[in-house]
């Protein structure tokens, strides 16, 4: 590893704003229904925060999320973290040893789609693209963790990762 690297990585399509706006408005009509006077409106309302939840899931993970992956040196182990950042809050997601990577290998869209993980191994999907063209399959194989990590990166910080 030669040094530290940061990537920022926003939505590259707009597939996800147009799910957000579809369960809002689906949301909304069910409301009007309800208040309007439809039978079963007490049905309508439930079924009306469940497009909501789901709209609020939407928004925080694909619309308004973005991705920082990082290569960083911290007191001599060189390690992989994840950070994801929605309006002005940011927490961390993952923090792996890069000596744990066992693979690093770029898939299609339609390979992470139909991918199934090993028994045992858990699937981490950190990008805010709701529908990729392309991803990065990192696969973290420890002691402490056996999982499948997929991100939106460029060559060069995959190239860092190997």
């Amino acid at each position: 590893m030669s040094g530290e690297m940061t990537l920022s990585v926003k939505s590259k399509n707009k597939v996800s704003r147009y799910v957000f706006l579809g369960l809002i408005g689906t949301a909304l009509i069910f409301i009007l229904a309800a208040y309007f006077g439809a039978a079963y409106s007490g049905i309508l309302w439930l079924v009306a925060l469940g497009f909501i939840t789901a709209a609020i899931y939407v928004y925080n993970g694909h619309v308004a999320a973005e991705y920082y992956y990082e290569i960083r040196n911290d007191g001599g182990r060189e390690s992989f973290v994840v950070n994801m950042r929605v309006g002005k809050t940011s927490r961390t997601l993952a923090r792996l040893d890069l000596w744990s990577i066992t693979e690093v290998r770029k898939m299609t869209g339609k390979e992470y789609r139909a991918y199934k993980c090993e028994k045992g191994v858990i699937r981490y999907p950190y990008f805010p693209t709701m529908l990729p063209e392309c991803v990065y399959l990192v696969s973290i194989r420890s002691e402490y963790e056996n999982a499948d990590i997929f991100i939106e990166a460029t060559e060069e910080f995959a190239e860092g990762l190997r």
